[in-house]
């Protein structure tokens, strides 16, 4: 299909909607977001516990970054929001020790041909939120104002820090009577190669 202008391109509506949950603070105080127009209210399930109205971004959002986390192909992203107002400047400045540390959730939802729910929200990550930061670029009424919340997707939790070499003694560190790899070291006798040869 051809247009004459670029003007007569209607792009088609997203399939899904993308939820946004961040537990700072109390359930009453939590922040709740979605990708499409309007406000949505999802009902209460495991992740969240109280339900509520999820504000509207008013806009698609796909970001690939979502999908790295979700893979395990990457252990941290950043959601940033740009254009934002000053109010919500400086909202993000007044709760950051709140928001730090914080649990993060992002759901998604099927969405039919008419833009109406076709499941209940399946929550594909869960992250923990670090400090947000913001930025202004410009002065004035044509100032740009960003605010960027990262997020650790892996070993967030200290008690799960990650075992750097898999040997009798990275074992051992982590379970003293466990004797599962005693036998890394013979797999790799013979195998070493001296450098230079």
């Amino acid at each position: 299909m051809s247009f004459d202008s670029d003007d007569a391109y209607v792009p088609d509506p997203p399939s899904f909607a993308i939820f946004f949950l961040l537990k700072a603070g109390e359930p009453a105080n939590w922040v709740r977001l979605w990708s499409g127009e309007g406000d949505y209210e999802l009902p209460a399930d495991g992740t969240d516990t109280t339900g509520g109205l999820y504000q509207g971004l008013g806009f698609p959002v796909g970001l690939p970054s979502i999908s790295q986390a979700i893979n395990g192909a990457a252990s941290s992203l950043e959601f940033t929001l740009s254009g934002v107002d000053a109010t919500a400047i400086a909202m993000a400045g007044v709760d950051r020790e709140t928001v730090n540390n914080s649990l993060l959730y992002v759901g998604i939802v099927d969405l039919d041909e008419h833009q109406a729910p076709l499941t209940a929200c399946d929550w594909l990550l869960e992250a923990q939120a670090g400090k947000p930061r913001t930025s202004r670029v410009g002065q004035g009424e044509g100032a740009l104002r960003t605010i960027t919340l990262p997020a650790s997707t892996d070993f967030y939790d200290r008690n799960l820090a990650a075992v750097a070499f898999w040997s009798p003694t990275g074992q051992r560190a982590r379970s003293p009577d466990d004797t599962f790899f005693d036998q890394i070291p013979a797999i790799s006798a013979g195998m070493i190669i001296q450098w230079p040869a």
